[in-house]
């Protein structure tokens, strides 16, 4: 499996000094790949503005992704099959309790 996106913190840091103003910022320094996303806080907890782009790219990224997953697994009729085979017995697993039973006593003689 190939990962879509890498997203690290690296910093938070707070600062609570009174400097007379009844706002305190919150600096949250992230990283994605040679990227820097800067978010700023302040007490009214509003955004400022054009600091955070890069979140919503990352949203939309991550939203187009399952897009084009959920679009690549509808067009196969095989998989939809498959899938729909195993929702049913899942269901019919987690309903019946000795269906549970006997799936965890053929797991145990399973070796993976």
């Amino acid at each position: 499996m190939v990962k879509a996106s890498k997203l690290t913190l690296e910093e938070l840091n707070v600062d609570n000094q009174d400097d007379g103003s009844d706002n305190e910022d919150l600096e949250l320094e992230n990283t994605l790949d040679d990227d820097v996303l800067d978010v700023s806080v302040n007490d009214d907890d509003n955004i400022m503005p054009g600091m955070c782009s890069n979140i919503d790219r990352i949203k939309c990224f991550a939203h187009t992704l399952q897009l084009t997953v959920k679009d690549g697994i509808d067009s196969s009729k095989q998989v939809v099959s498959i899938l729909a085979k195993v929702s049913r017995l899942v269901s019919h697993i987690r309903r019946s309790t000795s269906a549970e039973e006997k799936l965890e006593e053929k797991m145990l003689h399973v070796s993976f």
